[in-house]
């Protein structure tokens, strides 16, 4: 009935197989766990009692696949017809969280259910660029009257997933999500949101956010110079503000001085109270260059 499935980098998940596993569990279907490391830089092996739980699978690549790749491939190796992809650096917050996601089957092609964050004081001030970000923008996702496609919690049938995947050229950070929820609309595939989050635990510094950003601008801009796209992409804020700009040329001018209006962003950024339009710039800025 359910596969989960779970691509793994860098993390140590553990709990969340446990968690999972224990409400699938509980609710008595058929059920496996698939999980893949994307041969991670830095392995974090899962503990002997969650490989040892039945219905649970591991795999460590021998060769990184990237983002796109090893969601595909999961979702090649599933036995059932419902997929539930789960984030690697997710928590489960609620004990009805599969039980809320089967009674949802059927209901749309496609489900998001959502993200939160932790509580601002239990989190270091390196971090709080990222969790300011998830705080005012993907938790406010969560409340939109127009769902947006959020890969790290979602449900899907299978045969939909396969017939449209994760694009696996777009290299690095970013966006593989935002296509993917373009092709979504375009194959008229019906999308919901519900109530149903996973906290995001991974949180990343300062330096490595910015460049995750930066990357995931600059995959935004290949997708966006591609014909097939273009359109499509009318609505997402930071190509709404690159179109309104162009007309202007200011484009040209944010081009002209990258690398010292970058260099002011990110000092500013890294405040205890960052600005989201700061950085909202310094993704345009890369998103033009």
């Amino acid at each position: 009935m359910l596969s989960i499935l779970i691509p793994v980098f860098n993390y140590d998940c553990s709990k969340l197989i446990a968690d999972v596993h224990h409400q699938a569990t509980m609710e008595q279907i058929p059920f496996e766990i698939l999980v893949y490391d994307d041969c991670s830089t830095r392995l974090q092996p899962l503990s002997a009692s969650v490989l040892a739980l039945p219905n649970v699978k591991y795999h460590i690549m021998e060769t990184n696949q990237g983002r796109s790749c090893i969601r595909n491939l999961l979702a090649a190796k599933a036995s059932y017809n419902n997929l539930l992809f789960l984030d690697c650096d997710s928590a489960i917050v609620r004990n009805d969280f599969i039980k809320t996601y089967i009674g949802q089957i059927g209901t749309a092609d496609c489900i998001c259910g959502g993200t939160t964050y932790p509580n601002p004081n239990d989190v270091s001030r390196e971090y709080i660029l990222h969790l300011t970000y998830g705080i005012k923008r993907e938790m406010a996702a969560n409340k939109q009257a127009v769902p947006s496609f959020m890969a790290n919690n979602f449900l899907i049938r299978r045969d939909i997933f396969m017939k449209l995947h994760f694009d696996e050229t777009i290299l690095g950070y970013g966006h593989e999500d935002t296509l993917f929820g373009i092709m979504l609309r375009k194959n008229k595939y019906s999308l919901r949101m519900i109530d149903n989050p996973v906290m995001h635990l991974g949180l990343t510094k300062m330096k490595d956010f910015l460049n995750n950003n930066k990357v995931a601008a600059m995959n935004l801009r290949l997708l966006y110079n591609n014909p097939k796209y273009t359109a499509d992409m009318a609505s997402i804020r930071l190509v709404k503000t690159y179109n309104k700009i162009h007309k202007t040329g200011f484009d040209k001018i944010l081009r002209m001085f990258r690398k010292p209006l970058s260099g002011v962003l990110r000092s500013r950024l890294s405040g205890s109270r960052p600005s989201l339009f700061a950085l909202d710039l310094y993704k345009l800025i890369w998103f033009c260059s």
